[in-house]
């Protein structure tokens, strides 16, 4: 008789228990990003009184949860595309008062149609957490072609186009179409044609290794020299009469 009982009410509570929801794997049939709402299906199957599975339905309307803070000021907002895998969680109290701060109808707890999707979770492993993981990193990454790494004494810009720009501690630099420049220990060093098309002033000495054309004036406030020249002071010999010539004439 007691063993009757006992199976009686374990039966009773199974089959209470059948409409309370706490999470369940799903997926993404669509999304709605003006209202940020999305279709979902819950992954596998409920029992039905009667023994019979049956796949969950599609729940609609589905409030999804992005990071937002300083009343909205704040967001992290990303994609969410069909077949995205996602965890719901089912509500304890109905979500009217969420939804239109109105009070709820009737009294479904952890109902199906309480659930709020939180986008994310899927079945296989990501390169990409595995990377952060072995960095000790925040990776933002899209595709394996433009990627963000946040280290804590380094942080790296990638596109798709293979350039970089990369702050470090103690310097800075930047790869672009092959074209790098440094900047390190109070140095910008440029690996690159230089071409500038604005004025250019000099407090202290210029050393370059190649050549410097200018399509304009080169002005010299302490004066312009080369390796075997100073320009304040050269003078051209000539077999012309009247040689060698006088010193350069200073610009009125």
């Amino acid at each position: 008789m007691q063993d009757a009982v006992t199976m009686e009410i374990e039966n009773l509570v199974q089959d209470m228990m059948q409409n309370t929801h706490t999470c369940i794997p799903g997926k993404i049939d669509s999304f709605d990003a003006d209202k940020c709402l999305a279709v979902v299906t819950p992954t596998g199957q409920f029992k039905q009184p009667n023994g019979q599975l049956l796949d969950y339905p599609q729940i609609n309307d589905v409030p999804v949860v992005f990071i937002q803070c300083a009343g909205q000021d704040i967001t992290i907002a990303y994609p969410i595309k069909q077949d995205d895998g996602c965890l719901l969680f089912f509500s304890e109290q109905q979500l009217d008062k969420f939804r239109d701060d109105e009070d709820a109808k009737c009294d479904l707890r952890f109902d199906l149609t309480n659930a709020i999707c939180l986008v994310g979770l899927f079945r296989d492993a990501n390169s990409v957490i595995k990377d952060a993981c072995d960095n000790d990193a925040v990776i933002i990454d899209n595709k394996g072609d433009s990627r963000i790494t946040i280290k804590e004494d380094e942080q790296e810009c990638k596109v798709g186009d293979g350039s970089t720009f990369t702050i470090k501690q103690d310097s800075q630099e930047a790869v672009v179409n092959g074209a790098k420049w440094t900047l390190a220990n109070g140095k910008l060093l440029v690996d690159c044609d230089l071409e500038v098309t604005g004025k250019v002033t000099a407090q202290q000495t210029i050393d370059a290794t190649g050549n410097i054309t200018s399509k304009a004036t080169v002005n010299g406030q302490a004066g312009v020299s080369g390796a075997t020249a100073d320009l304040d002071t050269h003078v051209h010999n000539c077999t012309a009469p009247g040689s060698p010539s006088g010193p350069p004439i200073p610009a009125p």
